[in-house]
Formats: C-alpha cells, sequence, structure tokens
C-alpha cells in the first residue's frame, strides 16, 4: 500500500516511515524540513510540503491510500495562532487534499493532553476532553475535523491519543533530564527520593509504529478513538530510583511528592515567568550542559526547554496520570515494550551511541 506520512523531519514520523518501509509499504515521507533521520531508498521517497500551503500537499497524494498525520507544531511555547494555523487549519488542509485524491484511509495522531486535569483514573476515551493548554485545544479541534470526515462516511479514521511518547530520537521531553545530568557532572552524587500516591504510564515510540502499522495492515480498529498506553502502571517511588539508578545517583533521604506546593507553583508560575524569575536558571542549565557538550564533544542536540505558562500547567496535575488501554488491545494488538524503566534504559544507551549525553562509563 502507498501511504503518505507526515512530520517526517521529526521524532514519532520517522519512526513510522522507517518501520512501514520495512513492512513492505510504498512510504510517501512528508517533511517541512530536512530529515534528520530518513533518507530515500527503495521503498521510501522523501517529500518536502507546509501544511499551511494547500498546493504542496496535492502533488505528495499520487496514489495514496492511507494517511499517517503525525506533523504538527508540539511546542508548548507557541502562539494560538501558530498553532491554529499548522495543527487545525493544516489538519483541514490536509483532509481537504485526501478527498481530493480519493484518499479513504487517515491516521491522525491528537494527544492525551485533550483530557486536561484528570477528573477519574484510569482516563478512558470517553473522559470529559477539558485540554489545559492552548497547544491541546488545538489538537481538539483538529480530531473534530476528523472525526466529521468519519461521520460522513468519506473516509475511514483512527484517532490516536498518546500519553507520554519516549524512545531514541526524543528531543525535547529527553530535555526534562538536562538537569539531573547537570547535577552529575557537578559532582552530586545523592538525591532525595520522592514517594507518593501517584501513577502513570507511557507508550514507547516503537509500539506507537507497530499500532499504526498493525492498523493497516489488519484493518481492524478503524472509526474510532484509542489511547496509546502500555500495560506497565509506574508508581512515583520507584521510577525515581529507577532513574537515579540510571543515571548514576545513589537515593538519599525520603521526601513526600509536594502536590500542594507545585500546586501553588501551577497557578502563580505564569506571573512568575513574565517577571523573568525563571530565566536565569534555565540559562545557567543550558550553559553549562553546551559547556559538558564541549568537554565531552557530544552533539548538542538535547537542551532544557523553555519554561512558560503551558508547560508551568503540569504542576497542577496532581492526581494520577495513568490510562486505560483497553479498547487498543480489544483490537488485537499487543504491546511490545513492558517495561519502562528497562526501555528507558535503552534509549539512554542509544543517546550514549549517537554522542548524545556523555558515557560516563568510558569517560
Amino acid at each position: 500500500m502507498k501511504v503518505f506520512v507526515t512530520g517526517c523531519d521529526g521524532f514519532v514520523g520517522s519512526h513510522i516511515a522507517e518501520l512501514l518501509a520495512n513492512e513492505g509499504h510504498e512510504v510517501v515521507a512528508g517533511c517541512y524540513a530536512a530529515p534528520l533521520f530518513i533518507s530515500e531508498r527503495k521503498q521510501t521517497s522523501i517529500r518536502r510540503f507546509n501544511l499551511c500551503r494547500p498546493e504542496t500537499i496535492q502533488p505528495c497524494l499520487e496514489g495514496v491510500k492511507c494517511i499517517v498525520h503525525c506533523a504538527a507544531i508540539f511546542d508548548l511555547a507557541a502562539t494560538v495562532e501558530q498553532l491554529h494555523a499548522v495543527n487545525v487549519q493544516g489538519t483541514a488542509n490536509l483532509l481537504q487534499a485526501a478527498q481530493a485524491a480519493g484518499v479513504r484511509q487517515f491516521i491522525h495522531f491528537s494527544t492525551a493532553e485533550v483530557y486536561g486535569t484528570p477528573e477519574f483514573t484510569p482516563l478512558t476515551e470517553d473522559h470529559p476532553l477539558h485540554p489545559g493548554t492552548p497547544y491541546g485545544q488545538s489538537k481538539l479541534e483538529s480530531e473534530r475535523l476528523v472525526q466529521a470526515e468519519s461521520a460522513g462516511g468519506r473516509m475511514d479514521t483512527i484517532i490516536i491519543r498518546p500519553s507520554f511518547i519516549y524512545g531514541p530520537r526524543c528531543v525535547y521531553a529527553a530535555g526534562m533530564f538536562v538537569p539531573l545530568l547537570v547535577l552529575k557532572e557537578m559532582g552530586i552524587k545523592k538525591l532525595p527520593v520522592l514517594y507518593g500516591d501517584l501513577k502513570f504510564n507511557c507508550v514507547h515510540v516503537d509500539d506507537i509504529a507497530l499500532f499504526v502499522a498493525y492498523a493497516i495492515k489488519s484493518g481492524k480498529g478503524w472509526n474510532s478513538i484509542y489511547n496509546l498506553a502500555d500495560s506497565d502502571i509506574v508508581t512515583l517511588e520507584p521510577a525515581v530510583r529507577g532513574f537515579y539508578q540510571i543515571f548514576g545517583f545513589k537515593p538519599g533521604f525520603r521526601l513526600p511528592y509536594p502536590k500542594r506546593g507545585l500546586r501553588y507553583l501551577g497557578h502563580v508560575a505564569p506571573g512568575l515567568i513574565a517577571l523573568g524569575v525563571f530565566q536565569p536558571w534555565v540559562l545557567f542549565l543550558n550553559w553549562y550542559w553546551g559547556r559538558i557538550c564541549r568537554q565531552y564533544q557530544l552533539k548538542q542536540a538535547l537542551r532544557f526547554p523553555k519554561l512558560d505558562g503551558c508547560m508551568m500547567h503540569f504542576l497542577r496535575v496532581d492526581k494520577h496520570f495513568w490510562f486505560d488501554n483497553q479498547r487498543v488491545l480489544a483490537t488485537g494488538f499487543k504491546f511490545q515494550n513492558q517495561s519502562f524503566i528497562k526501555a528507558f534504559n535503552a534509549m539512554l544507551a542509544w543517546y550514549r551511541e549517537q554522542n548524545w549525553i556523555p558515557d560516563y562509563g568510558k569517560a
């Protein structure tokens, strides 16, 4: 089957395009910028396009039977106008071009952020939708455009709401671990262990790609919405201890997860950000990280992300972020990665191989 995958210059799209090509599909890899991880080969052709310019989309769809739409602005610091132009109007442009080209299958990547602060857990696909950020709102609006195509009988669709996505090539979320690497380089050997009633589950990028390939090959699961989160329910203290072991820290005294304090910080953070309170800290982290990269001759692919009001919103999520995945399992799909900590460790091994983080064993 000929498949058009958007966002192949990004994290998730590149993995999906690669797997579909390996399974024998003819892949048109849609990119806005030059791709870093995929290249032209027998089963893959790279096409540059722009969701905001409809005339660049149509040439990508010749002979295409299925679209996998991963391209979006994933930047919590983006303006409402930027998010709407790409995530909403860009999806509308793609759907219109798909109709004109006779494409009958459309897989759309949304986000678990459409749920907002959990009202109950585990979160099912029927949980109320109250996005807490402009990014989440833009993805919810794009979902509704896709659902309209399905309801009108014009396309078979799948909407995926992934939990926290991790795996090789992840840049944005992995940047959150820059502080730990900085602390390690500063000689800190022991850190306090957080504990508390907090559960979450994540999804490895390989499982996202495998589910897309499974849906296309099996024909199962169409015209529905799915939480994509694995079955490994992680609790706070074991996760913290696991991270410390991975990064080479020793666990110190136990500290209760400061729900109330973080919730309060989440509410006052926008004002503090406007005053520039956090900016010196972020600048210091990235300056020190740049120093580490020069010392170890690393590729400076990671950096601590910009703190803004949208990112600080997550501090107010003081309940479990645990997703029900029974609907996706009912299609017959089986998750490959069964252990978040083991898979996360393997991800860091990839970073070391790519010279993105120091290999302290060889330093």
